[in-house]
């Protein structure tokens, strides 16, 4: 699995989500999700970092906060894909009086050129 492959992986995993370039867009309530960079591991495989960021109206109400949290860590565990989550954390978003999280993911990517 390369860049593109990592990319269209994140994308079907989370179709919801929209692709944003930063978490200053956010300005209502909904999914989103942002390439927050990469890191070589080794000289054949690289660690590509995702945010999937989540607001909502509350936190315990219908479709709120705590129940799209266990649905995409459920999404998360199921998956085929080599996609490990790192931590769950408050996301600060301007402008807004949403509640929102930010889920930090990572996919592990092979960059070994083949011949």
């Amino acid at each position: 699995m390369g860049y593109v492959d990592a990319f269209k992986a994140i994308e079907s995993l989370f179709t919801e989500a929209t692709p944003i370039s930063s978490p200053e867009v956010i300005n209502q309530a909904g999914e989103y999700i942002l390439f927050d960079g990469s890191h070589p591991d080794n000289a054949s495989e690289d660690t590509l970092s995702f945010i999937l960021v989540m607001s909502a109206n509350s936190y315990t109400k219908e479709n709120g906060l705590a129940e799209l949290i266990e649905e995409k860590r459920e999404r998360i565990a199921k998956t085929s894909f080599d996609i490990s989550l790192k931590k769950i954390q408050r996301a600060t978003l301007l402008n807004t009086t949403l509640f929102s999280v930010a889920m930090h993911l990572e996919i592990k990517i092979n960059t070994k050129v083949k011949e």
